[in-house]
């Protein structure tokens, strides 16, 4: 081989040199591929494309609705519907400790701010409420709409002694708890009304008025659902229809001047029969007047705990020294007895 000349070897060091070069670019650009296509493949490696995790005001994983929270709704979707309640309340355990009053059209004076004032003082963890006109209307409508003839019987009414009559019965048996008319005084906490040996047994307390065998409507107190005040609404209810066939009118229509005796259609003795009744069925006893009268102690009628006179109606019964202690006081406003029956 003849050895290269000046001029070949100059050519051949720039062609190597070339070659280099390029190979050197070509790596580079080879290695830098590589670590791109790396880091796409490698798990290790973050994805920086991904969606960013959620602020911590917005947690990925929703938490579960509370008893007393209630799941929020997408944009666009309704509400699933409530189920309606059954005609039959169940009756709670016991009694709430809560007192109902309702007020006429004519509000509260002193003298019922006095008496409500009693009540208070002598059940201070009782919860209290007094209802107006409106918003014992507006209390059915809520309470109500599952029993259409209760309903829209009580809204008709005109009366507003009896309306106020049905009205107790109602606020009773759906949610239970104490009802006194705002004429009534508190002599005695609530607390201390049923004896201990009977205490796991009362679902309701009456008190005999004056005449001596008939319940006082102006204070009654029973746990919600109890049948026995469903039978006193459905005896009610019977006498709105038979008093509105009979002069052939409308219930809406119905006067004061159309009604028999308030007495027996809506009040005392309409509530007595018809817990009697209902308190025979329960029990497969006969109970009636005879059951109740002459009382000189609480006497327990199944779940009925009924007090002799003096407890309710003293004042009317001549304060009797030997039926035990004096739990109210009615003092006879009598706002209903007039042509209108009521204020």
């Amino acid at each position: 081989m003849k050895p290269l000349s000046s001029l070949n070897r100059s050519v051949a060091l720039t062609v190597i040199l070339f070659l280099a070069v390029a190979n050197l670019t070509l790596f580079r650009q080879l290695r830098s591929l590589y670590q791109s296509t790396a880091l796409c493949v490698n798990p290790a490696t973050p994805d920086v494309t991904a969606i960013p995790p959620p602020l911590p005001s917005q947690p990925s994983q929703p938490s579960q609705p509370s008893q007393s929270q209630s799941p929020s709704l997408e944009a666009g979707s309704k509400p699933e519907p409530k189920p309606e309640p059954k005609q039959d309340l169940e009756p709670s355990r016991g009694i709430p400790a809560k007192i109902w009053q309702k007020a006429g059209p004519k509000g509260i004076n002193q003298d019922t701010r006095d008496l409500i004032q009693k009540w208070l003082s002598h059940n201070p963890r009782f919860r209290h409420e007094v209802l107006t006109d409106a918003s014992g209307e507006q209390y059915v409508r809520d309470h109500y709409a599952y029993w259409p003839e209760a309903l829209n019987t009580f809204l008709d009414l005109k009366v507003p002694i009896v309306k106020a009559d049905l009205l107790r019965i109602l606020i009773i048996y759906s949610d239970g708890g104490l009802y006194a008319d705002l004429d009534v005084a508190c002599e005695a906490p609530i607390d201390s009304w049923i004896p201990a040996e009977y205490a796991d047994k009362v679902k309701a307390v009456v008190g005999i008025e004056f005449d001596g065998w008939q319940f006082a409507s102006w204070t009654l107190m029973a746990a919600p659902g109890l049948v026995h005040f469903k039978s006193a609404i459905e005896y009610i209810l019977r006498q709105f229809r038979d008093t509105a066939e009979r002069h052939q009118v409308k219930i809406a229509d119905i006067t004061m001047e159309m009604i028999s005796d308030v007495v027996d259609v809506s009040g005392p003795q309409a509530i007595t029969l018809a817990i009697l009744e209902s308190l025979s069925k329960t029990t497969g006893e006969d109970i009636g007047k005879a059951s109740i009268a002459g009382l000189h102690e609480p006497r327990l009628l199944g779940d009925v705990l009924v007090m002799p006179q003096a407890a309710f109606a003293a004042l009317q019964g001549g304060f009797p020294k030997d039926q035990g202690p004096y739990l109210v006081s009615h003092l006879y406003a009598g706002t209903w007895k007039n042509d209108r029956g009521g204020e």
